[in-house]
């Protein structure tokens, strides 16, 4: 095998793993396997021919899924958005701890953006189809 080739057999039929697509040197993506961007695959030599393959690389947050740990597989959870709300009021009433009164509070104002994904490093994830 020549420098460079990917090892076909470590990844099973149907094994989704993660490639550095944009990393220089990086060997093109053999016919065995292709991009996991939520295509229909057309490959009559495949068993997934005609299979919606998942969605692991989609371009905004809304059509890209993570991976999750399961007992099965196939089925997806979560939801495609997360948010956090918070709600302003002119008052709002705080308890007073060690005392059973209760008081108006100025409300503080809610500004900025928080992310809740960890710094990471972006890959493809491709799927073995043959």
């Amino acid at each position: 095998m020549p420098v460079g080739s990917p090892t076909l057999g470590a990844v099973p039929v149907g094994g989704a793993v993660a490639w550095m697509l944009s990393l220089t040197g990086t060997p093109s993506l053999p016919d065995e396997f292709v991009q996991c961007n939520g295509q229909t695959l057309s490959d009559p030599e495949s068993v997934y021919n005609g299979t919606v393959i998942p969605a692991l690389n989609g371009t905004t947050d809304s059509n890209r899924m993570f991976l999750r740990g399961s007992t099965t597989s196939g089925g997806t959870g979560g939801t495609a958005t997360h948010t956090h709300t918070v709600t302003s009021t002119t008052t709002s009433i705080a308890y007073q701890t060690g005392s059973t009164n209760f008081s108006p509070q100025a409300p503080a104002s809610p500004t900025g953006s928080a992310s809740t994904i960890p710094t990471c490093y972006n890959v493809t994830y491709v799927m073995r189809i043959k």
